[in-house]
Order: C-alpha cells, then structure tokens, then sequence
C-alpha cells in the first residue's frame, strides 16, 4: 500500500509484463495550494493525476505504448516542438544558470530538452517547488519571462532572501 491507496489488482501482473509502469503521482504538500483559485489548483491536477495512473496501470502493455506514443506526439499549434509542461503533471527541471539581477533578484534558467518549449499561454504561471536540503519543499507560483516559443529553456525571475 502506497499513499495513493493500493495499486488495482492488474498492477502487479502488469508489473511483470511492462518495466515501463507510470509511477503513481506525488501528492501535493500543504503548502503547494497557493489559495488563489487557480483554475487547475494543484489539487485537482493531483485528483487526476491520480486516476490517469489507474487507468493506465489497468492497460495492457500495448495500450500504453500507444498511448505514450500519442501523448509524446502532441504539441502547440503555434510552436514548433513540444510543450514541456501539461497541466496535470509535475516535471523536474534542473537549473542551468543563475544570473543576478539585483542584490536579492536571480534570473534563473531551467534547461529543457532542445526540441521542447514550456507551454503556457501569455500571463499563466507555472507551480515551482524547490527542496531544500532539510527536507523541506517551497512551492510558489513564478510566470516565465522568456518568450514563450523559446525551445530548449525557460527563465524566470525569483528573489532571494
């Protein structure tokens, strides 16, 4: 049993057929909501999350390379490559550069793969959690600076203590 509640029965048999299972989604911390009614709030990315994971650990092997094979297909009608970001789905990015804007502002820059842009939309944010080495998770909202078509890496700006 996991915190996602156990795995649904075929999960283990599917387990011994496909090495490539989906892990089951993080849960969101309490602090992850930020309490602006972000429309979706990080909780009901987490609800569905969740229940893609079911589906797809109740599919065949096949099923879920086809699957994959569509979802890694997809992109922005207006830019050319693929979207990094999808609304009900956690990604790590690490930093690729820190450049100091102010005596308390960084422009961070997180890599992406080359052929892949952030994929939001003028005035969206994007959910940032950082851990520190205490264990513990910072979670706040940050809007890209970058264009945003820009393959490869996204920038945003982040003050500092």
């Amino acid at each position: 049993s996991n915190e996602n509640g156990p795995p649904p029965q075929s999960h283990r048999q599917a387990e011994m057929d496909d090495e490539r299972l989906p892990d089951p989604p993080a849960k969101p911390l309490p602090g992850d909501c930020c309490g602006n009614g972000c429309t979706p709030c990080v909780l009901d990315i987490y609800q569905k999350e969740l229940a893609q994971w079911q589906t797809l650990c109740n599919m065949t092997p096949q099923e879920r390379a086809d699957w994959r094979r569509s979802e890694s297909q997809k992109s922005s009608p207006k830019c050319v490559g693929k979207a990094a970001l999808h609304p009900g789905k956690y990604k790590t990015f690490r930093i690729t550069k820190a450049d100091r804007v102010t005596e308390c502002v960084y422009k961070y820059t997180f890599g992406l793969q080359p052929d892949e842009f952030l994929g939001l939309k003028a005035g969206q944010h994007a959910m940032l959690r950082l851990w520190e080495e205490e264990g513990v998770a910072i979670t706040r909202p940050y809007t890209p600076i970058s264009p945003l078509a820009q393959l490869g890496s996204f920038e945003v700006l982040i003050k500092v203590r």
